[in-house]
């Protein structure tokens, strides 16, 4: 156990970060343990991560925001506090432990139980006619395995071709540059979100 002092001005930021993202709820830290190619993390995102995600969305618009892997539903959170329209988002989560509490902490956003790579389905079945703003991603491909990655990439290539819109991706691998132009993703921009606890590295595609 390490602690950081409270009475140095000059560390508390970084204690702010750290205390928001050491102590993650026990479900999330639960499924982490029971599945962790699919959870990715012990702790939700961090305030400083989910602002940065929030922000790639465009505010003024009225297509779909999909949070897919939506977890705990902190980045569903987010949306909401920036002010997009609950009526626009669809949080898409395969774990209903974390699907539940995303539905308790946004009970005005749409949760779903669902697998990513049925994005299309799920979509023809929920919004057949919405078009799509934004695809916020927290998924871990990194430590998934490359045949999955290929399925839930080719679904959401899939949607973006024919519902517009454009994917954002985020890393704690803040090293590496927009891995997937593997899967025929192109970027468009990027930021690095340093007071995220771990740094990450936030990337926006279009299909």
């Amino acid at each position: 156990m390490f602690s950081i002092p409270h009475s140095i001005p000059r560390y508390d930021a970084l204690r702010r970060v750290v205390l928001q993202n050491v102590r993650p709820p026990a479900v999330f830290f639960k499924e982490f343990i029971t599945d962790p190619r699919h959870v990715g993390a012990v702790c939700p995102s961090g305030r400083a991560l989910t602002t940065a995600l929030a922000r790639m969305v465009p505010v003024l618009e009225n297509g779909l925001v999909i949070d897919l892997g939506a977890g705990s539903g902190m980045v569903t959170e987010r949306l909401l506090q920036m002010g997009i329209a609950p009526e626009r988002i669809l949080a898409i989560e395969l774990s209903p432990r974390l699907a539940k509490m995303c539905r308790q902490r946004c009970p005005t956003a749409a949760t779903l139980i669902g697998d990513a790579r049925d994005l299309a389905a799920i979509l023809a079945q929920h919004a057949p006619a919405e078009r799509v703003s934004c695809v916020i991603s927290s998924l871990p491909f990194r430590i998934m395995p490359s045949p999955l990655v290929r399925d839930i990439l080719g679904a959401v290539k899939s949607v973006l071709l024919d519902r517009g819109g454009f994917l954002v991706q985020y890393t704690y691998a803040w090293w590496q540059h927009y891995s997937l132009r593997q899967y025929d993703f192109h970027p468009i921009s990027v930021q690095h979100v340093l007071l995220n606890c771990p740094p990450a590295r936030v990337e926006a595609y279009v299909a």
